[in-house]
C-alpha cells in the first residue's frame, strides 16, 4: 500500500520545471533527448533542458518537428546532439493549435 504523502512525495520534483514557471525567452542547455511514444501513440522528441539548475522537458510532437528542423537550420546544427550541454537562447512560438513550445534560437 503507498500512502497519499509518498504519491506526493514521488511526483514533487523539486528540480523539475512547470511550463507556467518557463519565461517565453531563456538560456538553457540541452541535457537529455530522446524518443518516445506519448499517450495518444505518437512518437514524439522529449528534450530535457537545463536552466539554472532546473529541468524543463520540451515535448515536441510530429507537428512541432518542422519548426525544430528550421530552427536548427538557422544554427547550422544538423542533429539535435549540436545542442547537448551548449548555452543556448530558447524562444517560444505560438501553434494555432495546441500549447506553445521553445525552440533553439542561438548560441549565448
Amino acid at each position: 500500500m503507498v500512502s497519499t504523502a509518498e504519491i506526493k512525495a514521488m511526483s514533487d520534483d523539486e528540480d523539475r520545471m512547470q511550463i507556467a514557471d518557463v519565461p517565453d525567452v531563456f538560456t538553457g542547455k540541452l541535457t537529455k533527448e530522446e524518443i518516445r511514444t506519448d499517450q495518444m501513440g505518437r512518437q514524439c522528441l522529449y528534450l530535457s533542458i537545463d536552466i539554472g539548475g532546473r529541468t524543463f522537458t520540451e515535448k515536441m510532437t510530429p507537428m512541432h518537428l518542422a519548426e525544430l528542423t528550421k530552427a536548427m537550420a538557422r544554427l547550422n546544427i544538423q542533429d539535435t546532439q549540436g545542442l547537448v550541454g551548449k548555452a543556448v537562447e530558447w524562444k517560444v512560438t505560438t501553434f494555432r493549435i495546441g500549447h506553445p513550445r521553445h525552440f533553439p534560437s542561438r548560441f549565448v
